[in-house]
């Protein structure tokens, strides 16, 4: 017998098939109370021979990569706590190494709170891996309590179904393997002809504007668009204050982002110093900032790329040299914001307010404006390369010396527009549609 984080060490993951059965058995010899957190893989010993696993004898030191989020808040903690560790302990025997990883332990107690492990799936590669075995640890590592498996024996129940299920599919496949084979040879010269179909379809179907648009919208779908109250569960994202506490030390500065209309708080912290610093890392933490006020801000450099700014306003803000890399800013206000060099390729922005902003010299290649509005924007320099300018505003738009190859236009949107006959030459005018 030996240490279980020692074997990991030396010899590497367990087998997904093992590790269950293992663990499903040892949890049908104990009870819950027998288990004592702080749990972790040096809580358990394995036989090297038979890879049967048990409890260590000697308690084992606290480690954050395998504690639950109302541990790490210093909460009271119940059984559900416990099924959460195993979750965590089950996923680094699987992987060979913890959910969550990082230098410090004050961030590893963070993402535990508030970030979901990358599934089991997409970390192992050399097997497949079935979707119940996801499934089942994306329930034991819940962030909120009341969605994880209630007890230990409730998590040995899952594990033993997913080995009963496997069994019952190997039998199955094993009937109809001959059948399917049949079926096989049958239907390949049958589909051929559709599937040489498929690539022209898909094509003609994806660079269709509006359905990029509703593709735009469902991506990504890992967004979070609640307000900050302590009745989510997913409360920790849009908070990070000191020492992992849920409200904010009163002696200390607070930044809050709000919601344009409700005044809602969309993100608060005590950890950042700017405005812009705590805007990125709402951003990094993958929240929905639809209706933001981030008016009048000083966002110089910041990286926003991939956000989700829909109908958010950045009225006067300075957003020089920001990074606004495939964004979704449906209906986002930008009046009169200064937007110097900024990167605005591959965004989707229909029916967004660019009024009187300086737009000079950026990168808007590849973009979606449809029904946009740029009247009297300075848009010199600037490279719209590929961009889809459909029904947009371009009254009194001043485009000197800007590259517009293979730009869509709607050319009665252009009255007054500072542009010359080469560029118009370059780009793609199309009949306006009334929407």
């Amino acid at each position: 017998m030996q240490n279980l984080k020692t074997y990991i060490e030396k010899n590497g993951p367990l087998p997904w098939q093992t590790c269950t059965r293992a663990f499903a058995s040892m949890l049908d010899k104990i009870s819950g109370d027998q288990l004592v957190l702080p749990l972790n893989l040096a809580s358990f010993q394995i036989d090297d021979a038979s890879k049967e696993i048990s409890l260590a004898e000697s308690v084992s030191q606290s480690d954050t990569a395998y504690q639950s989020p109302e541990f790490c808040l210093e909460r009271p903690c119940d059984e559900r706590s416990i099924t959460y560790s195993l979750g965590c302990v089950l996923y680094a025997c699987m992987t060979g190494a913890p959910a969550f990883l990082d230098r410090t332990q004050e961030r590893i107690s963070e993402m535990q709170v508030s970030e979901m492990p990358r599934p089991l799936s997409r970390r192992i590669l050399n097997e497949q891996v079935p979707g119940e075995l996801d499934s089942l640890l994306e329930k034991a590592m819940s962030k909120n309590p009341k969605k994880r498996f209630a007890d230990t024996a409730s998590l040995r129940a899952a594990l033993l179904n997913i080995e009963s299920f496997l069994d019952q599919e190997n039998q199955s496949e094993q009937s109809e393997q001959s059948e399917q084979h049949k079926k096989h040879k049958e239907s390949i010269f049958k589909y051929f002809a559709f599937f040489a179909l498929v690539p022209a379809f898909a094509f003609a179907l994806s660079h269709n504007d509006y359905t990029q648009k509703l593709i735009a919208d469902s991506h990504p779908q890992a967004r979070h668009p609640y307000h900050l109250s302590l009745d989510s569960s997913d409360y920790r994202l849009q908070m990070e204050f000191d020492d992992n506490k849920t409200e904010a030390d009163k002696s200390k500065k607070q930044i809050r982002i709000l919601n344009m209309m409700t005044k809602k708080i969309m993100f608060a912290t005590t950890k950042r110093k700017t405005f812009k610093a705590a805007l990125e890392e709402a951003v990094r933490r993958q929240l929905d900032l639809k209706g933001a006020d981030l008016s009048g801000q000083d966002l110089a450099g910041a990286n926003l790329h991939g956000a989700r700014f829909a109908k958010a306003f950045f009225i006067n803000s300075n957003l020089n040299n920001v990074n606004l890399y495939s964004c979704f800013l449906d209906g986002a206000d930008f009046r009169g914001a200064s937007m110097k060099n900024c990167m605005l390729s591959d965004v989707h922005a229909v029916q967004v307010n660019f009024s009187e902003a300086d737009l000079s010299g950026s990168q808007m290649v590849n973009s979606v404006f449809l029904q946009s509005n740029f009247m009297d924007a300075k848009l010199n320099n600037c490279d719209l390369s590929g961009a889809k300018l459909n029904q947009a505003k371009m009254v009194r738009a001043d485009l000197t010396g800007a590259i517009t190859k293979n730009t869509i236009r709607s050319a009665n949107f252009w009255d007054g527009a500072i542009v010359n006959e080469a560029q118009i030459k370059m780009m793609e005018t199309v009949q306006s549609v009334n929407p």
